[in-house]
């Protein structure tokens, strides 16, 4: 994604509070957080606005006195923190399950990995995704029996990021066994379709011998493509920390 200058952001904050001028104590506020990033300028300017950090006054947008201090981020990793916060603890849950499951991950996955209903969490998914920026509807993935179970990715890497780093490692390691066991499941059979993804999830688990596996399966599949064998070397590298 391109950044945008500071100039370009000016642009949009005149477009958006319909004035020829904007301060530069307002213009600094959101480009210092977004970075120049597009998505992260609304989000930005979205979050600014809801807390009356920046207001509308005489035909102008104007940033307030108190909009600076610390109950507004610094930066675009605290403002996806403070969103996310807010969040109910349900919701919060499926964006951190989903978050360790990948940048895209199944819904019905999830709604097993935590034993809930799967028509309920595929709900709660999109409800996420119609009213938050984290997520977007990316389509199905057809499993062998024949069912199509809908899947949902992270609009941006950061986004994954943040949320993917809120999970402590001893839960990052048990969610990545239960994602791994259940992907392995539902693949039955055709676990070389979902090779590469079972590996990283039992090497995050550490589950060396697993791993080591799927890293084989992985690698063995990319020779027979002419790819590099990469996901080879991986594989003993994991094996001897194993031995």
């Amino acid at each position: 994604m391109k950044l945008l200058n500071q100039s370009a952001v000016g642009e949009y904050l005149a477009a958006r509070f319909k004035t020829d001028g904007v301060p530069k104590a307002v213009l600094s506020a959101v480009y210092r957080r977004s970075e120049g990033n597009p998505l992260f300028m609304v989000n930005v300017t979205d979050y600014l606005v809801g807390r009356d950090a920046i207001a509308r006054e005489n035909g102008a947008a104007k940033l307030l006195e108190t909009s600076d201090d610390e109950s507004a981020p610094d930066t675009i990793r605290d403002l996806i923190e403070r969103q996310v916060s807010a969040l109910s603890s349900e919701n919060q849950e499926l964006l951190e399950t989903g978050a360790v499951a990948g940048v895209t991950f199944s819904a019905a996955v999830v709604s097993g990995v935590l034993g809930k209903n799967r028509e309920t969490t595929e709900h709660q998914y999109r409800e996420l995704a119609r009213t938050t920026h984290f997520l977007q509807y990316a389509g199905t993935r057809m499993r062998p029996n024949g069912h199509a179970a809908p899947r949902y990715s992270f609009v941006h890497a950061l986004y994954h990021n943040v949320i993917y780093d809120r999970v402590d490692e001893a839960r990052k390691r048990r969610l990545h066994q239960a994602i791994g066991e259940r992907t392995e499941a539902a693949f039955a059979g055709n676990t070389d379709l979902v090779a590469a993804e079972l590996a990283l999830h039992f090497e995050r688990a550490r589950d060396f011998p697993r791993a080591t596996k799927y890293l084989a399966v992985s690698a063995q599949l990319a020779a027979q493509r002419g790819i590099l064998q990469v996901g080879l070397i991986r594989a003993v590298n994991i094996l001897r920390l194993f031995l």
